[in-house]
């Protein structure tokens, strides 16, 4: 193959390689499409024209995506870990290239009608041994690559500025209440995802339905790891849940499935997982989560607004999280880290 210098090569089922791009494209989404047609715009940027799917009104038709070398950092770090292998898309690294081959006959769940109990569980369990990489309990430290340093908390800040009167109009006065302690709470909010008093791991850092692989087998494969970091692994699991699981659904199951990460995070961490993280402990940071979670739901409000004639029950995904961060924040607050 000839060498691409710091591009990421698409390589489809058969072998046949689809184009090249920057790191960082949506691979989940990709994935999905029949045909598509990748169009170099400059060194930093793409433009990604879908021919067949999605239609062409539909709001993620064009999009253009930025450089983001996280992706390959992953792959270079974590590509041969055994524990993963199940969890990730094969890869293979080609010099400064990455060769991402996509599995037949997965594909991304129903985003509107929400994943089911089924998808949420296969989506946890291979999320548990990836978070184990590089995993420390609350109040201790490990050392780990500066690669996974996080260094995302100024855009998920701006991401709320900008979006924050959309999600008022999902509610009345007393949304708005809520959403301006949040506002007034920002960087603790952000930052104490990544202190050492929480558990801290290897995330995903953007795990919403989008990014998620299901097979008819209901087995699930991560992608996108444009965001990865090192921070508190509840991040991800309240992402998922809150973001891409139907209300009535995440209310009936919520502490049936972190009770069911815990026992896979303990049992991916094995010899060294530590008695004194306790279901409980793992609990209290998922509910703290959730306004992370809620932060990186923002970020898609305009994918609700283009869609509102569907049948889904997106706005009181939001509605219901926000009302729950209520109960939250003062908790959180009160143990934040100086």
């Amino acid at each position: 193959m000839q060498e691409i210098s710091d591009k990421l090569v698409l390589a489809f089922p058969g072998g046949e390689v689809l184009s090249v791009a920057p790191f960082g494209v949506g691979v989940g989404f990709l994935s999905l499409m029949h045909v598509c047609e990748l169009k170099k715009q400059s060194g930093e940027v793409i433009r990604v024209v879908i021919k067949d799917l999605p239609p062409k009104d539909h709001p993620l038709h064009e999009f253009t995506l930025p450089i983001h070398e996280r992706e390959l950092s992953f792959y270079r770090e974590f590509g041969d870990t055994e524990s993963i292998a199940n969890s990730i898309s094969r890869a293979v690294i080609v010099e400064s290239s990455l060769v991402l081959h996509f599995l037949e006959g997965y594909s991304m769940p129903d985003y509107w009608l929400g994943m089911t109990d089924t998808q949420i569980k296969s989506t946890l369990s291979s999320l548990a041994p990836i978070h184990a990489l590089h995993w420390s309990a609350p109040g201790s430290t490990a050392e780990y690559p500066a690669w996974l340093k996080p260094k995302d908390k100024d855009f998920l800040i701006s991401v709320y500025t900008q979006y924050e009167d959309n999600i008022k109009k999902l509610g009345g006065e007393e949304v708005s209440e809520i959403l301006e302690k949040i506002n007034n709470n920002l960087d603790t909010i952000v930052t104490c995802f990544y202190s050492s008093g929480k558990s801290q791991g290897v995330v995903q850092g953007d795990l919403w339905n989008n990014n998620i692989l299901i097979n008819e087998k209901e087995e699930a494969k991560i992608v996108d790891w444009q965001f990865c970091c090192r921070m508190n692994p509840l991040t991800d699991v309240a992402f998922l849940i809150c973001s891409s699981s139907p209300v009535s659904l995440r209310k009936a199951k919520e502490m049936e499935w972190i009770q069911f990460y815990h026992e896979n995070l303990m049992k991916s961490l094995g010899s060294s997982a530590p008695g004194d993280y306790s279901l409980d402990q793992c609990v209290q940071e998922f509910q703290q989560a959730k306004l992370y979670a809620f932060l990186m739901m923002v970020a898609s409000i305009e994918l609700y607004e283009a869609n509102k004639d569907k049948q889904t029950d997106l706005a009181s995904r939001y509605v219901s999280l926000i009302q729950e961060i209520d109960d939250i924040l003062p908790a959180l607050l009160s143990n934040k880290q100086t």
